[in-house]
């Protein structure tokens, strides 16, 4: 993306274009677990896998569009990674937090079971698990899968790379977001996962070019 853009015509509907898709992929990634019925014993895992797949589907749909964000800590590493502009992170924020808004207010109008409560649509961690262990877990699962991201969106990786079993990077993705939805959500597990997976990619992983590297 450029990084000194003019504010064109063509520029404002390319912006517009990305908070619809973030607001689109954000509304069908949270609204299966703003449905979760916490009074069944497994609907923990059925809602991972429920948005596990909405994740596919959603990176499927918008990656040629926004590169398919959908969460804030990835338009963050983003960011860091200096691929986007602050006045792009604003847009990728807006997007994502109105669509968390609209996919609670429509899951409390779809489930009477929520009592419309919108603390009944929150994640929080299961009994026995400790706040160390929730955030132990989100930050190793956010430290994952922003190396999984940040992999996927490396321009300095050849064309033809691929995994050898042929799975693509949508489900890579795919795979790691579910198993984020395992555990609670907090803020500083995925910020202190991001950061540190931004900056092992930056000087360990990311591919530099044999003739930019100084013998």
């Amino acid at each position: 993306m450029n990084l000194k853009p003019k504010m064109t015509l063509a520029y404002n509907w390319f912006m517009f274009r990305i908070f619809f898709a973030e607001l689109v992929a954000s509304i069908l990634v949270t609204l299966p677990a703003m449905l979760e019925d916490k009074s069944k014993k497994y609907e923990a895992l059925l809602v991972a896998l429920s948005s596990g797949a909405a994740y596919y589907v959603s990176v499927w749909i918008t990656y040629p569009t926004s590169a398919a964000h959908i969460n804030p800590i990835v338009s963050f590493s983003v960011f860091m990674n200096r691929k986007i502009r602050i006045g792009h992170l604003i847009i990728y924020w807006s997007a994502q937090m109105l669509g968390c808004i609209f996919s609670t207010y429509l899951a409390l109008y779809m489930a009477p079971y929520l009592q419309s409560n919108v603390k009944n649509c929150m994640t929080i961690p299961a009994n026995g698990v400790s706040d160390a262990q929730a955030l132990s877990l989100e930050i190793v699962i956010s430290f994952t899968f922003i190396l999984v991201y940040l992999s996927t969106i490396d321009d300095e990786r050849p064309e033809n790379w691929a995994l050898s079993s042929g799975v693509n990077m949508a489900l890579a993705l795919m795979l790691i977001y579910t198993s984020n939805l395992m555990v609670s959500m907090f803020v500083v597990g995925p910020l202190t996962g991001a950061v540190g997976a931004v900056i092992v990619y930056d000087l360990l992983l990311m591919n530099v070019p044999v003739d930019e590297v100084e013998e």
